[in-house]
């Protein structure tokens, strides 16, 4: 039995500050049905499918799910675009029929997929069964898939929860803020999320703010909650939310009185880029018990919920991932798994779902992999004992039953193998815009043209005026007139770079008068007619293509198929002949081509995302080249992982989503979802709001490349329609 201290401090871990559970009315919840479908691309969808029947056949499960279909008679031919039209459903099978593509039919059994022993159109599913759909020559969807259609479950089961004032069910606001980040984890939007016509979670928490942050711990969850929601911490329903942080804390650092509140505060001041105090993570550390975790308070018994959530908020505050205490704290771990794989909160409890996937996002946050052999009992791994404790209709076990509120939110940042604090690209946004408005020379410039004409690029992308960026001299942008004449001469790009500058800044008028130069005209001097060849290099040739596609020139599109005909047969793009291909280079011809009117899903588009997908680190982030010739240049660095997201998002891609997260992989089919490279640019982020680079932590370079794609902004920023150039050959 719980004695009545641990079984009180179990309820303050959801709750955080238990108030009086909201009434609700039972819902009925139908009966579900997961799907997989992967794309000949890799990219793979999910859905949750609802039905009131007894069973239903595979077949009529994907006609419920919403997915564009082509069928020929019980046969799929097509599934959202991918395979083949229903006139001839085996045209991925030509003579000799070797390679033979066709959609292949799976259902998963629990632990693997099974090729399907009968056609969809016989199969019939019950409720919580899985099925799976591959365009392949016969192989089972990615071990990735079933992770992602876990969450898609989650997800789809929370949505039944939400009440109609935007709040959750469960530990009073607790259970709402909880929510809202597991929403973020698996990158939904708060803000989004409603009953009908309702209020949002985010808005709900709103209203609960001033009533809710009564307590470190309390405030903490708040500001990780609306950080993530890419929210405002510091102006968050009326609130400063980090100034009532500060009241709770003494000259010392210290937060409230439990290890909770001190944990909070410090994830809380990492998620918001606030200063953490010097001395904050010294009193967690201070608290570490002999058996190397964490009780809820100082002096308490250590458990595997306090000692996850302090692993992470130590993390947080810059403690080193293999530091004697993290090593302990890993040590103390190892002996509270239980025999299923999962966790208790303290043993020799049964596992439970919150605990587990505190205790993974502290592995996680330590860089240990809970998949290996040393985390795995009964061939069994601590993130398959948190999935095998979902429910069919999509929730965990907890508290309340087999589905569980509490446990759901608890579970899904682990599911997608997040840990505290997740960061917010708005916050981000702010503070990098901040420090590099600080970096802002006298005269107007950030050291360079070039430079300058990027940080007008960041400017715009955060949704600021570069007008108005000055240092009590001229403006940014009166810079960059007065630099026009010169640096337009310097090389094509950076003609093409100015052009792309002077539209984004004013859209309203042609950049034929700045700086009393015509910008635009300088790119279409650099145009060959003959063969559509723009300046001298690959670099010159996108950007000048970048800038004549803004512009709706004339010749872009002779100068789209010259660039085409570069490409690589690996996929990629070199900066010269002879040198490889590379990602910055392959980034900006592949944002030229879109801007030029190549189709998203063309040859050259896809194959050079797959050069890309191949230069990918396990980090999630983007080197500028590998293999490569010189130390250090296959490593994740801003820029590159910059340029690489600018082009995902222009083809349409989520550079922040399953396609493009990097995995832990399991010999079982059990996939730990890992980095994207959103997630890699930000970890590399100051606490002053730079990001790193050649100089250091605060790179002036690194930053005002990694803005427009932390904003999600791919080139060109803004266009305008076609314009004569006086004197210019059309």
């Amino acid at each position: 039995m719980f004695s009545r201290r641990t079984l009180s401090v179990i309820l303050l871990v959801g709750a955080l500050l238990i108030s009086t559970l909201p009434t609700r009315a039972a819902k009925t919840i139908p009966n579900t049905i997961g799907l997989v479908v992967q794309h000949a691309d890799g990219r793979v969808e999910t859905r949750t499918v609802l039905f009131s029947e007894p069973t239903i056949s595979g077949l009529e499960a994907l006609q419920r799910s919403g997915l564009a279909l082509e069928l020929s008679g019980a046969l799929v031919c097509r599934i959202g675009g991918t395979g083949c039209p229903s006139a001839d459903c085996f045209c991925g099978c030509p003579a000799p029929f070797d390679p033979c593509f066709y959609w292949s039919y799976f259902n998963w059994n629990g632990h693997v997929w099974d090729f399907a022993a009968v056609g969809a159109g016989e199969r019939q599913l019950h409720d919580g069964d899985v099925d799976g759909w591959r365009w392949s020559q016969g192989q089972p969807p990615d071990a990735s898939a079933f992770t992602q259609l876990a969450v898609q479950r989650a997800l789809a089961w929370l949505h039944t929860q939400q009440q109609a004032d935007g709040s959750f069910p469960g530990f009073g606001v607790g259970a709402t803020a909880d929510a809202v980040i597991a929403l973020a984890a698996a990158n939904e939007k708060a803000a989004d999320w409603r009953v009908g016509q309702g209020p949002s979670a985010l808005a709900y928490l709103a209203t609960q703010a001033g009533t809710f942050a009564s307590s470190a711990a309390a405030t903490g969850k708040l500001i990780l909650a609306v950080a993530a929601a890419d929210a405002n911490p510091t102006d968050f329903g009326g609130l400063n939310l980090l100034t009532r942080l500060a009241t709770f804390a003494d000259a010392g650092g210290r937060f409230g009185a439990s290890n909770w509140d001190q944990a909070y505060a410090i994830l809380a001041l990492r998620a918001s880029q606030a200063p953490i105090p010097h001395d904050a993570a010294g009193h967690l550390l201070a608290a570490q018990t002999t058996a190397g975790g964490w009780g809820f308070m100082p002096g308490d018994t250590a458990d595997v919920d306090s000692t996850g959530l302090v692993m992470q908020a130590l993390i947080a505050a810059g403690e080193p991932l293999a530091s004697p205490a993290m090593t302990q704290a890993v040590a103390f771990l190892h002996t509270q798994q239980n025999q299923d794989g999962g966790f208790p909160y303290q043993s020799p409890f049964p596992t439970s779902v919150s605990s587990t996937a505190l205790a993974l996002q502290g592995l996680l946050a330590v860089s240990d992999n809970p998949l290996a052999a040393g985390w795995t009992i009964s061939n069994t791994t601590p993130f398959q004992a948190l999935l095998a404790q979902q429910s069919a209709a999509g929730g965990f076990v907890g508290f309340s039953g087999p589905n569980d509120l509490f446990s759901t939110v608890s579970a899904l940042p682990a599911l997608v193998g997040k840990p505290l604090p997740l960061r917010g690209r708005q916050v981000a946004l702010d503070h990098a815009l901040t420090w590099l408005h600080s970096q802002q020379q006298a005269d107007g410039s950030f050291d360079a043209p070039g430079q300058s004409a990027d940080a007008v690029f960041a400017a715009v992308s955060g949704g600021q005026d570069p007008a108005t960026w000055t240092q009590g001299g001229p403006s940014l942008l009166a810079y960059l007139a007065s630099q026009a004449m010169t640096y337009t001469l310097s090389s094509t790009a950076a003609a093409g770079k100015l052009t792309l500058a002077a539209l984004a800044s004013r859209p309203d008028r042609a950049p034929n008068d700045f700086g009393g130069v015509n910008v635009g005209a300088r790119v279409l001097d650099a145009f060959d007619p003959g063969s559509g060849q723009i300046g001298s290099s690959l670099f010159d040739h996108g950007f000048g293509l970048l800038a004549m596609s803004a512009q709706y020139a004339p010749g872009r599109w002779l100068s789209r198929a010259w660039l085409r005909q570069q490409q690589l047969a690996n996929g990629g793009w070199e900066l010269g002949s002879g040198w490889g291909a590379d990602t910055n280079t392959t980034a900006v011809a592949l944002q030229a081509l879109l801007a030029a009117g190549e189709p998203a899903d063309a040859a050259s588009v896809q194959h050079g995302l797959t050069f890309l997908r191949q230069q990918q680190n396990p980090d999630g982030g983007f080197p500028y080249q590998k293999p490569c010739g010189y130390p250090a240049c296959d490593a994740t660095d801003v820029n590159s992982t910059a340029y690489v997201v600018q082009a995902l998002v222009a083809a349409g891609h989520d550079p922040d989503g399953w396609a493009w997260s990097q995995h832990i992989t399991a010999t079982n089919q059990i996939t730990l979802t890992l980095h994207t490279p959103l997630d890699a640019l930000l970890a590399r982020q100051s606490q002053d709001g730079g990001f790193a680079g050649f100089s250091g932590a605060n790179d002036l370079y690194a930053t005002v490349q990694a803005v427009p794609a932390v904003a999600l902004r791919a080139q060109p920023l803004a266009s305008r329609a076609t314009w004569y150039y006086p004197g210019i050959r059309r």
